[in-house]
């Protein structure tokens, strides 16, 4: 028996707000990295204003990683999420 499951469904069972909401609590620095070697393509570059301090840099960088996650399809977000959530676990200082 196969199951379908509608789009509504799925945006429920996706994980990416909670991998994120992990993420913030990295520096800058290690959140680029980290998306970085998902091959995510996110839009890193920063103006004047973005790019003052760490905590104005991950404002800047949040919505440009959710908007390049949405323009992904299923597959790929589920190897992206896969991929992210694998460093939660690894010490700051190694990443």
């Amino acid at each position: 028996m196969v199951l379908m499951i509608n789009s509504a469904k799925k945006r429920e069972l996706d994980p990416w707000r909670v991998i994120l909401s992990f993420l913030q609590d990295l520096t800058s620095d290690q959140i680029t990295l980290i998306i970085g070697r998902t091959g995510l393509p996110v839009d890193w570059t920063l103006n004047e204003q973005e790019s003052y301090s760490n905590k104005t840099r991950i404002r800047a960088y949040m919505p440009r990683i959710v908007e390049a996650y949405s323009r992904l399809g299923a597959d790929e977000k589920l190897r992206v999420a896969w991929m992210v959530e694998g460093t939660r676990d690894i010490p700051p200082i190694f990443i």
